[in-house]
């Protein structure tokens, strides 16, 4: 890899891809940005050198992947960076067709591992980790179902993926809060078949903290943790405002 490399960072109308620009320029690299959005707010940063538009990921998957392959011929990047969970979906599976370029992420299907939280969640009891009290949905439940009357809430309902394969191909389906039984039979019912397996947890009150680990061919090269002083939505979300 040359001294200066060039990466293309992906999905430029995130915060967190503005954050990696400015990164990788301030260390030296050479940066392009594309977004669905052509125009976007890590393409305005004076360390990305050009920007431009590409495929919607969640609903032009293929597309997608392809006009990114020919962005890294284009412009000879050495380095592909994706950002958000539906980029990483629509390349990981085409990385042999990316010409070569360094994508710093795992294969494909241990990715699609790591998104299952109820996976994720079956490994950590495995360890020893404390993880909420919750029910596992794999259908939608019948009215009169007994798996109601033990619950105890308020409730948290989180669809196992956070993208999954719809009749017109991936979307995102989000968590939500569930204050009593009527809430919950409400929320259920606007959930699409294809969501499910989906987890019904017990809602915790507390402070929200993010433990981080930098792998590389196994090997743990850095972590950190932060306390989340703010996440959006205030209820439970991503952290917006940490230290």
């Amino acid at each position: 890899m040359p001294l200066t490399p060039t990466v293309l960072v992906t999905d430029g109308e995130q915060r967190s891809a503005l954050a990696v620009v400015r990164s990788l320029g301030r260390a030296g690299s050479r940066v392009i940005v594309c977004s669905p959005h052509g125009r976007s707010l890590a393409g305005a940063s004076r360390y990305c050198e050009a920007s431009t538009g590409v495929p919607e990921p969640l609903a032009e998957g293929q597309a997608y992947a392809e006009t990114v392959a020919r962005l890294v011929r284009q412009w000879d990047v050495d380095v592909l960076f994706p950002i958000t969970e539906p980029s990483l979906l629509a390349l990981l599976p085409h990385r042999d067709d990316l010409g070569g370029v360094t994508v710093p992420f795992p294969a494909a299907e241990h990715f699609r591992a790591i998104c299952d939280k109820r996976l994720v969640l079956s490994k950590a009891v495995g360890l020893g980790i404390d993880v909420p009290e919750q029910t596992v949905l794999s259908k939608p439940p019948v009215a009169d179902d007994q798996v109601f009357a033990t619950l105890q809430y308020p409730v948290v309902l989180k669809p196992s993926r956070s993208v999954v394969e719809g009749p017109s191909g991936r979307t995102k389906v989000a968590v939500s809060h569930a204050r009593d039984l009527l809430d919950l039979r409400r929320k259920i019912a606007a959930l699409p078949a294809f969501a499910y397996p989906v987890l019904v947890q017990r809602s915790i009150v507390g402070p929200g903290v993010g433990v981080f680990l930098l792998l590389w061919e196994g090997e743990i090269l850095a972590s950190f943790a932060h306390r989340r002083i703010r996440e959006k939505p205030p209820s439970g979300g991503v952290s917006v405002y940490r230290e």
